[in-house]
């Protein structure tokens, strides 16, 4: 790894944003007052709510948590896109719990944070459990930074899409207002077309992630591939080290990222396994 002395800036795309980004942009400036992010600011959704004072502070906890694992875990780390930095974004209250995106350097992703009623304290790190929204099922990993339990789900890892803070969030607040909107009917053939395209994203996204983690090898023949995430033993499958791993996303088929970012969901309207209201 660099030095602190000759640090590498982590590389940064050029190219022109990702069909995604854009079209996460495009329907982000053209949405109107009668979103779900409206909704909730207005109070008028039962389900969607603005944050609690004390889901306020939750989230301010994550967010300092990220930056702290920024600044002394991923320091210097290939896979950041250093145009970017940690930010919580379009946090509300759904169903009594704090629910939004979080924006970091190396990942984006949905956020679930525990209900006052909620003891997510015997819950497994890595243990998926599946919660119902407006939109569709959506499945959720669990994970833990210094003894905060929260439950993640990934939209974009690494972030090379985004080349500036801004995009980064305007795409966040668009995903989460397509998770909280309705399901839309779509023909066999639309859910075909999106399934093939998500494979392909999916694809490219792995073979990226193969070529970053092979560069970073050849610098540095002796790291070990734990190495990369910096995290304690102890906590083995944290989100932070599992953002590392090119795999497929822990999103169900029924909810795929692309339907986040367009508002349209592939599922029909299978019941999730579990999920709800959470153990405890």
């Amino acid at each position: 790894m660099p030095s602190r002395g000759t640090r590498e800036e982590a590389p940064v795309a050029t190219d022109a944003p990702h069909p995604r980004v854009e079209q996460a942009v495009v329907e982000a400036e053209a949405a109107d007052d009668a979103s779900p992010a409206a909704a909730a600011a207005a109070g008028e959704d039962a389900a969607v709510q603005p944050l609690a004072p004390w889901q306020q502070q939750q989230v301010e906890r994550l967010q300092a948590l990220f930056e702290k694992v920024h600044a002394e875990r991923m320091h210097d780390i290939p896979v950041c896109n250093e145009a970017l930095r940690v930010e919580a974004v379009g946090f509300c209250s759904f169903q009594g719990r704090a629910l939004g995106v979080l924006i970091t350097p190396w990942f984006m992703n949905l956020v679930l944070l525990p209900g006052m009623d909620d003891d997510w304290s015997q819950l497994r790190t890595g243990e998926k459990i599946t919660h119902p929204f407006p939109a569709g099922a959506v499945e959720f990993i669990v994970g833990r930074e210094d003894g905060l339990v929260h439950q993640a789900c990934s939209l974009f890892s690494p972030v090379f899409e985004f080349q500036e803070q801004e995009v980064a969030r305007i795409a966040a607040q668009a995903a989460l207002d397509a998770l909280l909107q309705q399901r839309e009917e779509r023909s066999e053939a639309e859910e075909w077309q999106q399934h093939q395209e998500e494979e392909e994203r999916r694809r490219r996204e792995e073979e990226e992630a193969r070529r970053r983690a092979e560069a970073e090898a050849a610098r540095q023949p002796d790291a070990g591939a734990d190495d990369v995430g910096g995290g304690d033993s102890a906590d083995e499958g944290s989100t932070v080290a599992a953002q590392q791993k090119p795999a497929k996303p822990p999103l169900q088929r029924d909810v795929s990222r692309r339907d986040l970012f367009r508002g349209l969901l592939g599922g029909r309207g299978e019941e999730p396994a579990a999920g709800g209201r959470g153990k405890g």
